[in-house]
């Protein structure tokens, strides 16, 4: 069911700091939200993203096939020069692949929300004017 973008509609841009936590269930919260999420709207994030849970579920010794009932609702962005080239121009201290999922965000629709549990891709995100939800941190 996963979606290459083409025409993105408003919803959520998720990061691996959350998705990952629900993948491995090592937070409640983060599955509860990606279930009420899924049914609420469209999710988006960079193909980056795949790599993120691919290379952790490989360096933990655990299946890849735990991350497709994940992976699959998740419409893909992927990276071209025009992101990367945006990633490299982001101002301040922004690590690389949270750059690269920054400009990505910013490319395909500045208006969606970033779902992150990251402290500095928040301040990063804030920093550009991107509404920032941490559903792991909510009550």
């Amino acid at each position: 069911m996963s979606h290459q973008i083409t025409d993105p509609k408003p919803g959520w841009y998720i990061d691996s700091s959350v998705l990952l936590h629900a993948i491995l269930g090592t937070d409640d919260k983060a599955i509860a939200w990606f279930k009420r999420s899924i049914s609420q709207g469209q999710l988006t994030s960079s193909s980056l993203l795949r790599l993120e849970v691919v290379r952790t579920l490989r360096r933990e010794g655990l299946s890849l096939s735990m991350a497709n009932p994940f992976l699959n609702w998740l419409y893909w962005a992927p990276i071209g020069e025009d992101v990367l080239n945006l990633a490299a121009s982001l101002p301040g201290h922004v690590k690389s692949l949270d750059a690269i999922h920054l400009a990505t965000l910013s490319i395909i629709d500045p208006t969606m929300t970033l779902i992150t549990h990251d402290r500095m891709m928040t301040t990063a995100a804030i920093g550009m004017g991107v509404d920032v939800m941490d559903p792991l941190s909510e009550n």
